[in-house]
């Protein structure tokens, strides 16, 4: 136990802190670590933890004045409603109040999240927020503005609700269409029509909308998502080895 310790602590560094605004001298072992990846997973152990946010905003903006700069923070959030958000990091209009809500689960509506898009907006407004999830089906089939699918016929309220057959139809009449929001509804259907509720099948979509997302760009981006989907058992797992992916 004694020799455990000695070892811990003459290669451990202390962090001063998981606030954003700390100098990062005692982040540079880490960030020396993470620069020969092209992803970094931004895990936590439970959504909405401040220190976790916190740390997560800390080392983004360490990631971002590498030389090789930051090129996407993914975020485990729907895709569709992302765009929202996105625009605002760009310098759209609306207010912090509106960008949160753009991230679409109320996990993220959260100060710490608010400031870490401030500071994306600000300080790293060349940086790409992307929404990676597909549980937002209702917000991609209004995107996609296909009157020709006869949506008027779903007899349910929500696309969460529907029925298998809706479901089938919905795909048959997509046919031809490859866009990031058809893309994101087949796999949602796909997930909702799994027997075992459809885990994989979102960390599968999840990892796809990754690469689509990142395409054949250069330098660093960065995962921000629970620990179960930055883990080699999670999305990290299916086909992220090219990226080279790292976890802190």
């Amino acid at each position: 136990m004694n020799d455990l310790r000695d070892w811990l602590h003459s290669h451990s560094v202390p962090l001063s802190g998981p606030d954003p605004a700390l100098p990062e001298s005692d982040l540079a072992p880490l960030l020396d670590m993470l620069r020969p990846a092209r992803l970094v997973g931004l895990g936590e152990a439970s959504h909405g933890g401040s220190d976790f946010f916190r740390l997560k905003h800390r080392i983004i903006a360490g990631l971002s004045r590498d030389p090789s700069g930051l090129g996407h923070v993914l975020f485990e959030s729907p895709l569709p409603r992302s765009l929202q958000t996105q625009a605002w990091v760009h310098g759209g209009v609306g207010s912090i109040d509106e960008a949160l809500m753009g991230l679409g689960f109320q996990i993220w509506w959260t100060q710490e999240v608010a400031e870490l898009l401030e500071w994306l907006r600000s300080s790293a407004p060349h940086t790409e927020l992307v929404g990676i999830d597909i549980q937002d089906p209702d917000r991609a089939v209004d995107a996609l503005d296909c009157p020709q699918l006869g949506l008027t016929s779903l007899t349910a309220g929500s696309w969460h609700d529907s029925t298998p057959a809706e479901r089938r139809a919905l795909v048959s009449g997509m046919v031809g269409l490859d866009t990031p929001m058809a893309r994101n509804i087949r796999r949602w259907v796909d997930m909702a029509n799994a027997a075992d509720g459809g885990h994989d099948v979102r960390e599968r979509a999840m990892a796809e909308h990754a690469l689509e997302a990142l395409g054949s760009t250069e330098g660093r981006s960065v995962l921000w998502a629970h620990n179960g989907h930055v883990s080699r058992g999670g999305m990290a797992g299916w086909d992220l080895s090219s990226m080279r992916t790292q976890t802190p």
